[in-house]
């Protein structure tokens, strides 16, 4: 008894279907072919259907006219080799017949040309199958006409950038960022290096010698990829047969597809390094003999101004004494006319002598004044703004430090020198009417302040080739490691700020010399 349901089940089963179910089956049936209906029209592929044993084209959807500009009229009931895209009957009939023997077949770039004679490029995809009794080929055709150009496109570029690669005139490697390990590297680098190809492919960059002290392990890789941009000036590599050069050394991190990759330029500068060493000994040898000249030349000033003041101011000191003892004698004697005319031509003499003592202290006070010497820099300083007070109305008010601290002989007289200038150009240019000098001293450099209330230099004049005068000034402070600023006030006044260390070696006794000139 227990068993009864089961045979019920299977009797159940056994009895045909009513006709209610087979409405039911038909409308599943219609469902299914009226949603491959849909598909099959809104495809954004083209399909056609081909009778397998004629073929003929039994059906073409909506998107071939899209593709190649032919209704479906003219499709249907053609056989392949009819159709314009397929025309050639027995490349066509071959290809049909391959069809029929294979059930799917695939041409990735296959070029047909439309009704209005454009040539595209379709992926064609066939395979066959029975509906009912009837065997069927469905072909698909994707146009892949961008995709070929990008492609096209993108050969073009590898093309044209393996040209670059190769025939580059700086060294270039490209590694992997994960590894460090070498992918390619151009011809140049190769030669610039001595290394052969298969001595430099595949191995790790630090495992190649020239390259130890740049990417030498592992974690100077990882510091490489997170910079992600490095570059060393001056670097040098010793290639393969010993020879040092300079390189200049950058690298960048970028993708490429699913992966990183380093690229290192490496650039030859070693003839580019000797001619700036040399151009920068040339001009080194040329400022020691600038500082050499300038040397020589307040060395000559300070012998002939001591010559003036010393030999030629005796001798006119003396003549005058003889002039007054001449005219003594000539007063003592008996009166006559000969002797009166001699004492009126005589008796002016010895103030002429004293006018020419005058200009000779002042020529010998121009070339070196004894009180920069003999006094220090302050008081120079002093006696030439009073100096600028006599002979050009300006009032110039002059603050020195309470100690004046041990100087050189070149510092201060380059000190003086430019301060001399200054009061030149604010008495030729500036039409001030007070001129402040600062001078004092700050972490070991020697401070010189000048700044009038004048119209203020200008722009033109500051970058004048011509400016003599301020091109001194700099040449001066720059030969002792110092520099010179020069700036406008906001009333209009200029201010020039010498700055040279206290301890200032002259540039013919420095083994390094470095300028500094600000503007």
């Amino acid at each position: 008894m227990a068993q009864e349901p089961e045979q019920n089940v299977r009797l159940e089963q056994a009895v045909p279907r009513s006709a209610e179910s087979d409405i039911n089956y038909e409308q599943v049936i219609l469902a299914s072919e009226q949603r491959y209906r849909r598909l099959f029209e809104a495809a954004q592929h083209g399909i056609l259907i081909l009778n397998a044993d004629t073929a003929q084209v039994m059906d073409a959807n909506p998107f071939m006219k899209l593709l190649l500009g032919y209704s479906q009229e003219e499709f249907l009931g053609k056989k392949l080799w009819e159709l314009g895209p397929f025309k050639g009957e027995e490349a066509s009939k071959a290809t049909f017949a391959e069809l029929q023997h294979t059930d799917i077949l695939h041409y990735e770039g296959l070029s047909l040309e439309t009704k209005g004679g454009r040539m595209i490029d379709v992926e064609f995809i066939s395979n066959s199958y029975l509906v009912g009794q009837q065997r069927l080929i469905q072909c698909n055709l994707h146009d892949i006409t961008e995709r070929k150009q990008r492609e096209q496109a993108i050969r073009a570029s590898e093309l044209k950038y393996r040209k670059l690669f190769e025939t580059a005139q700086d060294g270039i490697l490209i590694l992997e960022a994960d590894t460090g390990r070498i992918n390619e590297v151009n011809p140049f680098l190769l030669k610039m290096l001595g290394f052969s190809h298969e001595e430099v492919v595949g191995r790790f960059i630090w495992e190649l010698s020239p390259f130890d002290d740049i990417v030498s392990n592992q974690e100077k890789l990882m510091q490489l990829q997170m910079e992600g941009y490095v570059r060393y000036e001056n670097l040098p590599l010793e290639t393969k047969d010993g020879r040092m050069i300079a390189v200049e050394f950058v690298s960048n991190v970028y993708s490429t597809g699913d992966c990183n990759v380093i690229q290192c330029n490496i650039r030859d500068i070693t003839i580019r390094k000797q001619a700036e060493n040399a151009l920068k000994k040339s001009h080194a040898q040329l400022r020691a003999l600038i500082a050499r000249l300038q040397s020589v030349r307040e060395d000559e000033a300070i012998r002939i101004a001591r010559e003036i003041h010393d030999e030629l101011g005796q001798q006119l000191t003396g003549l005058k004494m003889d002039l007054i003892w001449v005219l003594r004698k000539l007063s003592e004697l008996p009166g006559s006319t000969s002797i009166n005319t001699i004492l009126e031509r005589v008796s002016d003499t010895p103030k002429m002598v004293d006018a020419i003592t005058i200009t000779v202290q002042m020529i010998a006070t121009e070339l070196r004044p004894a009180v920069l010497d003999t006094l220090g820099l302050g008081t120079a300083v002093q006696y030439e703004a009073r100096r600028l007070k006599e002979r050009a109305g300006i009032s110039c008010k002059v603050h020195l430090p309470a100690i004046e601290p041990e100087m050189t002989p070149e510092l201060s007289t380059a000190l003086f020198r430019i301060f001399q200038e200054c009061l030149t150009n604010v008495t030729r240019h500036s039409q001030a009417s007070e001129v402040k000098v600062e001078l004092n001293t700050e972490d070991g450099w020697m401070t010189l302040r000048v700044q009038d209330n004048g119209c203020g230099i200008t722009i033109a004049a500051l970058e004048s080739p011509l400016s003599l005068g301020l091109l001194g000034m700099k040449e001066r402070a720059s030969l002792l490691g110092g520099k010179i600023i020069i700036t406008r006030d906001e009333d209009q006044g200029t201010i020039v700020t010498a700055r040279i260390p206290i301890h200032a070696i002259p540039h013919e006794k420095r083994t390094s010399y470095e300028a500094c000139i600000d503007r």
